[in-house]
């Protein structure tokens, strides 16, 4: 079973929403090929898609194929991917986890920091296994307690204890609760996140353009692409035509979350 100090490097990336396909098999044969080099076991999954009953967590070994041809089809809405699934004392935990979600416009990847620690590596190494899914317009790469739920952070869902459910109910709601929600009103709302706007300071976020127009609209970007003050702000560098990578070390994520309020591109 996970200890309560595990963290887990994650990777959520942003896009609209669209059921108008499904979710690309090549994802998956990617996410396979990640974890046999890093001698991960897929061996369960979740999935919306026809033909398949909504029970939940299934093991990969009874419906490999069948899972395999739904993929092929492109009739999958939602796919949560499991390696090395534990059960016990009626919790479940991993040492990765993927989720794509077409209806809510989030994928998400985690993976157990003693395997890769590094939130770039992961992040790029998500970013690879969307290579026939050209939508992605945002996301962040972060670590988060596994007890915290690093998966439902990426989706804007609370995740807690009952003792947590108390403070909230009672109106005792610290920072991290309000920013919560505020992501989960966002994303059920104006997704302002795909036309400019940031969740927050990560140490490795993808932008697309219209992200780098509102750093440069406010002076936090000159217009030879990079920060103006780099010490605080860190380095950006392009991926693509359309996206950029932002990389912050430690020591440059509160200064820089700073500066994102000051310049009113937080959503809070």
């Amino acid at each position: 079973m996970k200890k309560t100090n595990q963290v887990i490097t994650s990777a959520a990336l942003y896009f609209k929403p669209d059921q108008s396909r499904g979710v690309p098999l090549s994802w998956y044969q990617e996410l396979v090929s990640f974890c046999d080099k890093h001698e991960l076991l897929i061996d369960a999954f979740g999935i919306t898609a026809p033909g398949f009953a909504n029970e939940g967590v299934s093991y990969l070994s009874e419906q490999n194929d069948k899972l395999s041809a739904s993929l092929s089809s492109g009739m999958v809405e939602s796919l949560h991917i499991y390696s090395d699934l534990c059960l016990e004392e009626g919790k479940y935990s991993w040492k990765a986890m993927a989720d794509f979600s077409l209806w809510s416009g989030v994928i998400y990847f985690g993976i157990d920091s003693s395997i890769l620690a590094d939130p770039k590596i992961v992040f790029l190494a998500a970013l690879k296994m969307l290579r026939d899914f050209p939508c992605i317009t945002y996301g962040i790469g972060y670590q988060y307690l596994f007890t915290n739920g690093p998966d439902s952070y990426a989706a804007g869902v609370h995740y807690g204890t009952v003792a947590d459910a108390e403070k909230w109910f009672t109106g005792q709601l610290d920072l991290e609760f309000q920013r919560i929600s505020a992501w989960s009103q966002e994303m059920m709302g104006a997704r302002r996140y795909l036309t400019g706007m940031f969740r927050g300071a990560y140490p490795a976020s993808v932008l697309s353009n219209a992200h780098v127009d509102s750093l440069l609209r406010v002076g936090l970007l000159a217009e030879n692409g990079l920060f103006v003050d780099p010490m605080r702000m860190g380095n950006i560098s392009p991926l693509t035509d359309a996206l950029w990578l932002w990389e912050l070390s430690d020591n440059q994520l509160s200064v820089a979350e700073a500066e994102l309020e000051k310049a009113k591109l937080l959503i809070m």
